[in-house]
């Protein structure tokens, strides 16, 4: 049986209740020269391809990628990326991409945001996707976590895929 999604103002929740999928750590935000910041799904839009946040990522043919690859949601897709993700690469202008590397790339693309009503600063999911495991070759890696558990600063094609 397939659990309802909860949300709370214009965020989706995670799977426990909470605003909060995953965080940039200061230690990493130091590292890749960006700000430090929660990782939030935010509900979104998505009409005529364009949009972002949740309806975005559950158009129906991404939809049916996900749960193709065991994911019900894409608020089950964030969690498991922005969790735990293994690298962080160059995104258009400020933003950036964060990476689980799996048997494909899992990717979720977050754009810096403030909360105008707590004036919160957080990363907010645009959108997210599954990839083949080359779409990473030609990105700029700007961190990614090592086997010991010690993040570093990534170097040009320091990200490789299983």
């Amino acid at each position: 049986m397939e659990e309802s999604i909860q949300y709370k103002d214009n965020y989706v929740l995670t799977s426990t209740g909470e605003k909060d999928f995953g965080e940039i750590t200061p230690e990493i935000a130091r590292i890749i020269h960006r700000e430090q910041g929660k990782i939030r799904l935010e509900i979104g839009f998505q009409k005529d391809g364009r949009g972002y946040g949740e309806k975005h990522i559950e158009r129906p043919d991404r939809l049916k990628q996900l749960k193709h690859n065991g994911f019900n949601c894409a608020r089950d897709f964030i969690e498991y990326i922005a969790k735990d993700y293994d690298a962080i690469f160059q995104g258009e202008g400020n933003n950036i991409v964060i990476v689980k590397i799996g048997k494909n790339s899992n990717i979720a693309f977050l754009a810096l945001k403030q909360n105008e009503n707590d004036k919160v600063i957080y990363w907010t999911v645009e959108s997210a996707f599954i990839s083949r495991p080359d779409y990473l070759k030609n990105k700029t890696p700007l961190w990614e976590k090592t086997d010991s558990g010690i993040t570093k600063r990534a170097g040009k094609g320091a990200v490789q895929s299983s």
